[in-house]
């Protein structure tokens, strides 16, 4: 079947929402109809690590329906590596959010409903949703893409090509 564009009237409605453990099954639905086959060797584990960093990683919705979706990593510089203390019983308290870098391991909107913003409407989300510990985002690489759809949108959401990477720096 060909694929059908969406052609956006002037009244359409587009959200952001978190992905929970409720709708992880959307985001592997979007995956496996928007990433090249050869994307992740296990989606069903690479969606369940997702769901547990949930504040990292959301679903763009058009007219309410999941079209798109956004998944990040932290990645924490082994220099910034946060030295554990102890308390006086003994036990181990992890400081609460040592220097990081996000990392987008996935960003994905259907064939139909590209071409339409909501790319960087999640771009412009994670961005939003930084903290003054994030040094920075990257993108270290896009499965599938096409090289000037993604250079359009990652320079128009402030990032800059640097070492291969789409890299976003943050608070420094």
């Amino acid at each position: 079947m060909p694929v059908q564009i969406v052609r956006p009237s002037k009244f359409f409605r587009s959200s952001v929402g978190d992905l929970t453990p409720n709708n992880a099954g959307q985001l592997k639905v979007l995956l496996e109809r928007a990433m090249p086959p050869a994307f992740t060797d296990d989606l069903d584990a690479f969606c369940k690590a997702a769901a547990a960093t949930e504040d990292l990683c959301s679903l763009v919705y058009f007219n309410d329906m999941p079209v798109g979706a956004v998944v990040c990593a932290k990645e924490v510089d082994p220099k910034n590596a946060p030295v554990v203390a102890s308390n006086k019983k003994g036990s181990a308290q992890q400081p609460p959010n040592p220097p990081h870098t996000i990392v987008i391991q996935a960003l994905c909107v259907l064939e139909p409903y590209r071409k339409l913003g909501l790319a960087t409407r999640l771009i412009e989300n994670v961005v939003e949703r930084t903290n003054e510990k994030t040094e920075s985002i990257k993108v270290v690489k896009m499965h599938g893409s096409d090289d000037a759809a993604v250079t359009a949108i990652f320079s128009k959401t402030g990032f800059s090509q640097q070492d291969g990477a789409w890299v976003n720096t943050l608070n420094k």
